[in-house]
């Protein structure tokens, strides 16, 4: 199996984020990836470069969203709308909330209210999510032991991202700190 990687260029100086395309397979059958869609301005061109070199129609088999700051999930938006993805691999705080809830300091929150805050904090997140579930992709968490195409997840685990969703900077306040993991 060959593997080619392609680090976009998405962005200059302090506005620059990343995007990476993987190409993987044989000449005649191979599968694209893409890792993150760099900035919401640069959606446009992570969509440009895979058509270019792709075919006007190209097909992502997985998009990876490696964590939700904007220099890496804002052009996903884009990349949703114009090219089909099959599978989407992201955290979804919100989804998670409920098995974190007793690491918040906070012990009036209900499952759902737990929720709806995460919820609301990750708007980018959030948007990304609806346009995959309204495209029928695959969405998937991208957990330690899970196999993207030929690629094998290395971290974190769940167990460890639950422990560290209340240590997120848009999530209401930890019971805990860093310290006690």
């Amino acid at each position: 199996m060959h593997c080619e990687i392609e680090f976009l260029p998405v962005g200059d100086g302090s506005k620059a984020g990343d995007a990476i395309v993987v190409r993987y397979g044989y000449p005649t059958a191979y599968q694209l990836m893409l890792v993150d869609g760099g900035h919401a301005e640069t959606g446009e061109n992570v969509v440009a470069h895979l058509k270019k070199h792709f075919g006007p129609f190209p097909v992502l088999e997985h998009v990876v969203l490696t964590h939700s700051d904007s220099d890496h999930a804002s052009g996903l938006r884009t990349v949703l709308s114009a090219v089909p993805v099959k599978n989407l691999w992201m955290h979804i705080p919100w989804l998670l909330a409920e098995e974190s809830r007793h690491l918040f300091s906070d012990k009036r929150w209900t499952a759902e209210g737990l929720k709806q805050a995460i919820k609301a904090e990750y708007g980018t997140l959030s948007e990304i999510y609806d346009l995959a579930v309204a495209a029928g992709c695959n969405i998937f968490f991208p957990f330690q032991g899970a196999d993207i195409g030929p690629f094998r997840v290395c971290s974190p685990s769940r167990d460890t991202y639950n422990y560290l969703l209340p240590q997120f900077e848009k999530t209401p306040d930890p019971n805990t700190t860093l310290a006690d993991f």
